[in-house]
């Protein structure tokens, strides 16, 4: 058994941050000359900087707790390793945002009054063991649990139904709309309207709303004075009706480590895994892109633009069939649809749960196979050992949530994809 406890600083000072600071502007001073363009004459002035000045800033300051159990059963094949901590953050540098009124003159300069706490616990258990003479092998599997919670910060000035409240961790999760489905008719769109009562959906009447258009729930009305929502008020919006769509990111994942040995052959292998939160659709691969060309000869064609695999004729909904100029059917009607139509990318780009996801990850992170030659045979020549291996990084993704597979899980959409790597290595040792 193992304890400690103890106070840590962390330097979240920036520089010169204790003294008032000056800046030049080079376009609200006084012109000298005749000149009136930006650059004629002298235009520099002197300007404060944008804070105020709190010249007994110092490091945050935190308290650390750990406790810990080592234990070894079995001839020491198995162990457990079980590791519980406690931080309590205070005097945490931060500025006042929302509390300080514009009629000071300047933003408030960073203060030592925040706190905030974190916790967690890590788990490691190892069995090692050996088959016959020469067969040795050993699992390893680490996992943990950490969260946290806020107890003092610059405090939202008018609390919302997103804002981090005391006690509340700093992932606040998801918001997004909640779907209802999907208009397929003009008939559910008079359906809906009349029994929700709506008189605005997405900053449109009800005339402009189109079949192959998400339906998303009126879920409150605005914020009022007392603090509190008003119930649905027909108006559906981003601003008043986003609900939690996931609590926060993948809280919960292990990872697991694995080797094996036979007379100079190895095996090694890394497995990771997180689960317990979602994954969401990004917003960019559920609407066409910019247009293509600018000025009046401008035009936005699924044809020209680079769109995931998912959006296809047969899973896009489609209300009448498409014609050419020629009257030939180039596109047939889909109104089963299983994703809406790319025209109405505004609204159905919007983060909600009908693009929500698995957050699950499993992914073979490296493998590596070697062969040390017996040391009998690498003596003759004068080397004293000689190892060879391949080793092979990301190799596999066990899950890919996201329709058609069109981004890897482990990246952001967009970016660089993860590579996957082989690398050949020798290893000899005179």
């Amino acid at each position: 058994m193992r304890a400690s406890f103890g106070l840590t600083g962390r330097d979240n000072t920036i520089a010169w941050q204790w003294m008032q600071n000056y800046g030049t502007d080079k376009d609200k001073g006084p012109i000298f000359g005749t000149g009136t363009e930006i650059n004629a004459g002298s235009h520099i002035t002197l300007n404060k900087n944008n804070s105020a000045v709190n010249s007994n800033a110092h490091w945050d300051k935190s308290y650390k707790g750990n406790f810990g159990i080592d234990l070894n059963v079995l001839d020491n094949r198995l162990t457990f390793n079980i590791d519980g901590y406690y931080e309590w953050n205070r005097e945490m540098l931060l500025p006042y945002l929302e509390s300080i009124p514009g009629t000071v003159g300047t933003q408030s300069a960073y203060i030592n009054y925040g706190k905030f706490d974190t916790y967690g616990v890590e788990l490691s258990t190892t069995w090692r063991d050996k088959i016959g003479k020469d067969f040795k092998y050993k699992i390893q599997v680490n996992t943990g649990y950490s969260d946290n919670k806020v107890l003092e910060k610059d405090w939202d000035a008018i609390t919302t139904f997103k804002s981090i409240r005391k006690g509340d961790r700093s992932d606040i999760g998801t918001w997004g709309m909640q779907c209802l489905g999907m208009f397929r008719n003009y008939q559910d769109i008079d359906e809906y309207f009349t029994k929700y009562n709506i008189s605005s959906y997405m900053g449109m009447t009800k005339d402009n709303v189109k079949p192959g258009m998400l339906i998303y729930k009126d879920v409150r009305g605005a914020l009022q004075t007392d603090g509190t929502y008003a119930m649905p008020d027909g108006i559906v919006d981003k601003d008043n009706d986003q609900v939690r769509l996931s609590n926060r990111s993948n809280p919960y994942g292990f990872t697991t480590n694995l080797s094996a040995d036979w007379k100079g052959f190895s095996l090694s292998a890394q497995l990771s895994a997180s689960w317990g939160g979602y994954s969401f659709l990004p917003s960019s691969a559920l609407k066409i892109g910019n247009m293509v060309g600018s000025g009046s000869g401008s035009y936005t064609d699924l044809e020209y633009t680079n769109m995931p695999s998912f959006w296809n004729t047969d899973n896009m909904f489609v209300y009448n069939d498409v014609v050419d100029a020629a009257g030939n059917v180039v596109v047939n009607a889909n109104r089963d649809a299983k994703y809406p139509n790319l025209r109405w990318g505004s609204i159905n780009s919007v983060t909600s749960s009908f693009w929500r996801v698995s957050g699950t990850r499993v992914r073979l992170n490296r493998l590596t196979f070697a062969y040390s030659i017996p040391s009998k045979y690498t003596q003759m020549i004068g080397i004293e050992s000689c190892r060879f291996n391949v080793t092979g990084q990301n190799l596999l993704s066990f899950n890919n949530p996201y329709p058609d597979n069109f981004m890897d899980p482990m990246t952001s959409y967009g970016s660089y994809p993860t590579l996957r790597k082989f690398t050949i290595g020798v290893n000899v040792t005179f």
